[in-house]
C-alpha cells in the first residue's frame, strides 16, 4: 500500500500568495505577474497577498471562459449558416458574374442606341459603380465580432488589416473585360459640374503635339479644355470666398502654362494631373489669403465710423510730400559710394511702391542693378528700412510689445536681448526690428561681433544703442 504523503499546506486555512512567493513557485517573473494580475483586474487581500485561484486563472486561464467562448463562436456560425440556407446571403462571385454578363449586354444596347455621347457616358458612369456598391454592401455584412459587442450588428475588424492568405477566386470570363472597360469609360471621361466632358485621351494628345512642334495655340486649347475643371473645383472646394473666381482661374492656368510642357502620360492621366495643379494652388492661395487675413484683419464698421479724418484738417498730398521729405533726410554709416547709391536707390523704391513690395523683392531688384552679391543686398535693405523706421517713429502710434508676442525665425532670436534693455526700449526695438534680419544687431556696428559673440555686455548694449538712436557718426545720405 502506498504511503499517503503528508505535505506542507495547512489544514482548514487558505493559501495567501506574495508575489515573490508566487514567483519562486510558478517560475515567473514578479514583473509578468503582478502585470497579469493587473490586467485581469485582480485584488489582493488586506495583507496584499493573492489566492491560489487568481494566481492559476492569471497564468493559465480559465477553462469556463473558453467553453463561453467556443459557443458564442458556434451560435455565430449556426446564424451565418443558416442564414445562408435561408437564402438570405448570396454568392458574391456568382453574383458578380451574372451582373457582369446583364452590364455587358445593357453596354452593347447603349452604344447601339441613338443617345448622344455625353449621355451615353453617363449612364456609363453610373453603372460603373455597381462593383463599389456590392463591395460596400459586402463590408456593411460583416459581423464580426469586437470586445463589448455580440455579433448582433456588423462591425469592422479592430486592429491593421491582415493580408489576404490565398489570391482571391478568379472572376468569370467576359466579367473583367466588361468591369474593366466600365471603369476605363468613368476615369478618363470625367463629368463636371457644369455639363462639360474632360476627354482625357485628346488632351494628352494636344500636349504631345505642343511638346513636338510648340505651337502656342496647341497649349491655349489645352487651357480651354482644363478650365471648366478648375472652375469645378474652385465651386466644389468653395474657395471664393477668399478670391476672386477669375483670379483664382487666372492663378491655376498661369501654372499649367508653366507645367503642362513637363507633363509625362506615364505617371498619370491628364485629368489626374491637371485636379492636382489646380488643387495644390487653390490650397496655396487659401492658404496666403488666411495667413493675410490674421496679419491684417478687417476695419470694424462701427470704428471706421468713430476715427477721425485726417484729410478734414489737412491736405493729403502735402502730407504724403512731408514724409517724403522726412524719408530722405535719413543718414547712412555706409562708406562706399556704390553702396551709398544702393540705399538710394531703396529709399526711391520704398517710396515708389508705398512700401508694398517684400524685402526679397526690392533685395533681388538691388542685386541686378548694382551687382551686388545676396547677403549685402539684403543687409542694405534692413540698413535702410530701419533708418526709415526710425526717422518716422514720432509720426505712428505703436502698440507695446512684449516678449511673449515674438513669433518666426525673425522675432525669436530677438528675445536673448531682453536682459540689455529696459521693457520700453525692448518695445520699440522690437518694432524696429519686425521682419528684419536678427544679424542686424552685428551689423550695426560689426566691429563689436567678437565681443557680441562672447557676450560682452557693453558690446551689447553698445550696438543696441546704435539701433535705438542711430549712429552719430552716419552723414546724410541725400546730400
Amino acid at each position: 500500500m502506498t504511503k499517503r504523503g503528508i505535505g506542507n499546506v495547512p489544514d482548514g486555512v487558505p493559501l495567501a500568495w506574495s508575489i515573490d512567493k508566487a514567483s519562486r513557485e510558478f517560475g515567473r517573473t514578479e514583473y509578468s505577474i503582478r502585470k497579469l494580475l493587473k490586467d485581469a483586474q485582480e485584488r489582493p487581500d488586506a495583507e496584499n497577498c493573492f489566492t491560489t485561484g487568481q494566481l492559476t486563472k492569471v497564468l493559465y486561464g480559465s477553462l469556463h471562459e473558453q467553453r463561453l467562448k467556443k459557443i458564442a463562436e458556434e451560435v455565430v456560425r449556426l446564424e451565418f449558416e443558416n442564414a445562408v440556407d435561408r437564402s438570405e446571403y448570396l454568392n458574391r462571385d456568382d453574383l458578380e458574374s451574372g451582373l457582369a454578363q446583364l452590364i455587358g449586354a445593357i453596354v452593347s444596347i447603349i452604344r447601339n442606341s441613338n443617345l448622344d455621347r455625353e449621355a451615353q457616358n453617363d449612364v456609363l458612369n453610373q453603372l460603373s459603380g455597381m462593383r463599389y456598391v456590392l463591395t460596400d454592401v459586402a463590408s456593411r455584412q460583416n459581423r464580426l465580432r469586437s470586445q463589448g459587442g455580440n455579433g448582433a450588428e456588423p462591425e469592422k475588424r479592430p486592429g491593421r488589416k491582415k493580408k489576404r492568405s490565398s489570391a482571391p477566386a478568379p472572376e468569370p470570363a467576359g466579367a473583367q473585360e466588361v468591369w474593366r472597360a466600365m471603369h476605363e469609360t468613368a476615369a478618363h471621361t470625367e463629368r463636371m459640374a457644369n455639363g462639360h466632358f474632360f476627354d482625357s485621351a485628346a488632351v494628352e494628345d494636344l500636349i504631345r503635339v505642343y511638346q513636338t512642334n510648340q505651337k502656342p495655340e496647341m497649349l491655349g486649347e489645352v487651357i480651354r479644355r482644363c478650365e471648366p475643371i478648375v472652375l469645378s473645383l474652385i465651386r466644389s472646394k468653395a474657395t471664393m470666398i477668399y478670391e476672386n473666381e477669375d483670379e483664382l482661374t487666372s492663378i491655376v492656368n498661369t501654372k499649367l502654362l508653366k507645367s503642362l510642357p513637363q507633363y509625362c502620360p506615364i505617371r498619370g492621366t491628364a485629368f489626374a494631373y491637371v485636379s492636382r495643379i489646380a488643387l495644390n494652388m487653390l490650397a496655396s492661395t487659401v492658404t496666403r489669403a488666411k495667413k493675410l487675413a490674421n496679419r491684417y484683419p478687417a476695419l470694424d464698421e462701427v470704428i471706421s465710423q468713430t476715427v477721425a479724418d485726417p484729410a478734414a484738417n489737412i491736405d493729403s498730398q502735402l502730407a504724403v510730400d512731408d514724409l517724403c521729405h522726412q524719408i530722405r533726410a535719413i543718414k547712412s554709416a555706409c562708406e562706399l559710394e556704390s553702396e551709398r547709391q544702393a540705399q538710394r536707390w531703396l529709399v526711391e523704391s520704398f517710396i515708389d511702391a508705398e512700401f508694398c513690395l517684400r524685402r526679397h523683392e526690392y533685395a533681388d531688384a538691388c542685386m541686378k542693378v548694382y551687382r551686388l552679391s545676396h547677403r549685402r543686398s539684403r543687409d542694405l535693405y534692413d540698413l535702410t528700412l530701419l533708418e526709415v523706421r526710425r526717422v518716422l517713429w514720432t509720426e505712428a502710434r505703436h502698440e507695446p510689445v512684449s516678449p511673449e508676442q515674438l513669433r518666426g525665425a525673425r522675432g525669436l532670436p530677438l528675445l536673448r536681448y531682453t536682459n540689455f534693455l529696459t521693457p520700453p526700449e525692448f518695445a520699440k526695438f522690437a518694432v524696429l526690428m519686425k521682419d528684419l534680419a536678427p544679424s542686424l544687431v552685428v551689423l550695426v556696428r560689426p566691429t563689436n561681433e567678437a565681443q557680441i559673440r562672447g557676450r560682452n555686455w557693453s558690446a551689447v548694449r553698445e550696438n543696441l544703442v546704435l539701433i535705438l538712436e542711430g549712429d552719430p557718426t552716419a552723414t546724410p545720405l541725400f546730400g
